[in-house]
């Protein structure tokens, strides 16, 4: 009954992505406008990597090539797998204090290790990458926005209705959980459909 104890994993995982996105080349700008395209480690090809120490800079120059040579593929898919397992378990957590009132509230529980499996499947497996996983994303997906209505009902229902939003936000089910595991089926739509180098 106490705090959700892998909620902050997720932010971690958030913070990940956004480290993928800042290294990553808006498609109509021409190779070294964002980068300078010097060779080796000694002149960064980030501006911002000028400020941490060596290695963390050449994991990240590491990353940053993959990611411009179409292998962040499998990136994504285990950020997908490690998302759709932390927002399953906290929907483990959550609707366990609910005692389970409503059947629909398994669909997340079942729903976790499929995409979990799927995304790190896609990993290894091209053929997983592009039919498994963006069939198991899209039903995630469509989960979450169910999740989301019940949620937001739920909200609804309770006493004061809208006469108490602020109250009932807090203390009812938590409306924007459902939209972190739809999120989770998004990362994995999103990693079947790049391409992928090897």
């Amino acid at each position: 009954m106490g705090p959700p104890v892998l909620a902050p994993l997720l932010f971690a995982v958030s913070g990940y992505l956004g480290l993928i996105a800042s290294l990553l080349r808006p498609e109509e700008t021409p190779p070294g406008t964002l980068l300078a395209q010097a060779p080796g480690l000694t002149s960064p090809r980030a501006p911002w990597l000028r400020l941490v120490p060596r290695p963390i800079k050449d994991d990240v120059v590491v990353l940053e090539d993959r990611a411009r040579e179409g292998r962040i593929q499998q990136q994504l898919a285990i950020a997908a797998a490690l998302s759709a397992l932390l927002s399953g378990f906290e929907a483990l957590y959550s609707h366990y204090k609910n005692n389970f009132r409503f059947k629909v509230q398994w669909t997340p529980i079942i729903l976790t290790p499929l995409l979990c499996g799927a995304g790190l499947g896609a990993v290894w497996s091209k053929t997983v990458a592009r039919t498994v996983l963006p069939i198991v994303s899209l039903v995630a997906m469509l989960d979450g926005a169910i999740g989301t209505f019940y949620h937001v009902r739920g909200i609804l229902r309770r006493p004061g209705g809208l006469k108490t939003p602020l109250h009932n936000l807090i203390y009812g089910p938590p409306s924007f959980a459902p939209m972190l595991f739809a999120a989770s089926g998004f990362l994995g739509l999103l990693a079947s459909l790049l391409r992928r180098a090897d």
